[in-house]
C-alpha cells in the first residue's frame, strides 16, 4: 500500500484543483522540499440544504449509481476546523511508527504537510449545526458536482 487514508464512514477527502486524489497527492509530493509521510487535511461541515439537494436528484445526477444520499448536499458552514483538530489524513505507511485518530507519529527525518484547502478539504457531512463553528454562514460546497 502506497498511501492510507483515515476516516470516518461521514467522511471524504475531496480534492479542491485536482479530479483525483492521485493527481492531488503527486502534486503535494512534487512541491514539496521536506520528506512527507502524511498530509493533513481541514475538516469542513457539510450540511443539508432543501434547495440545492432536490435540484441535484431532479437533474439526475445521481439516478443511475446508487450513492449514499448525503452524498448530494452541496453547502457547508463558512467555517473549518484547523489541524490538528478533527483533521484527518493520508499517509506514507512505511514512514509512520503509530496513528492516532487525528495525529500521526511520524519516524525520524520525515514531516507531516498541511494541505490548503484550495487543494483539498475533508468533507464532514453532518446533521444540525455544529455547537463549536462560530461563523455560521451557509456557504457552497459544489466539489462533489465534478463526479
Amino acid at each position: 500500500v502506497k498511501y492510507l487514508a483515515l476516516v470516518d464512514l461521514d467522511e471524504v477527502i475531496v480534492p479542491s484543483r485536482y479530479y483525483t486524489w492521485n493527481e492531488m497527492i503527486n502534486s503535494l509530493m512534487d512541491s514539496s522540499t521536506i520528506l512527507i509521510n502524511g498530509f493533513v487535511f481541514n475538516n469542513v461541515n457539510i450540511v443539508q440544504s432543501k434547495t440545492l439537494d432536490s435540484a441535484v436528484m431532479q437533474r439526475g445526477l445521481c439516478s443511475d449509481i446508487a450513492v449514499p444520499k448525503y452524498l448530494t448536499r452541496l453547502t457547508r458552514y463558512a467555517c473549518d476546523y484547523q489541524a490538528p483538530r478533527r483533521s484527518k489524513v493520508i499517509v506514507i505507511p512505511e514512514r509512520v511508527t503509530h496513528l492516532d485518530i487525528h495525529a500521526i507519529c511520524y519516524l525520524k527525518d520525515y514531516h507531516k504537510k498541511m494541505v490548503s484547502s484550495d487543494v483539498g478539504m475533508l468533507f464532514h457531512y453532518r446533521n444540525g449545526v455544529p455547537v463549536d463553528c462560530k461563523n455560521r454562514t451557509i456557504i457552497s460546497a459544489n466539489q462533489m458536482l465534478r463526479y
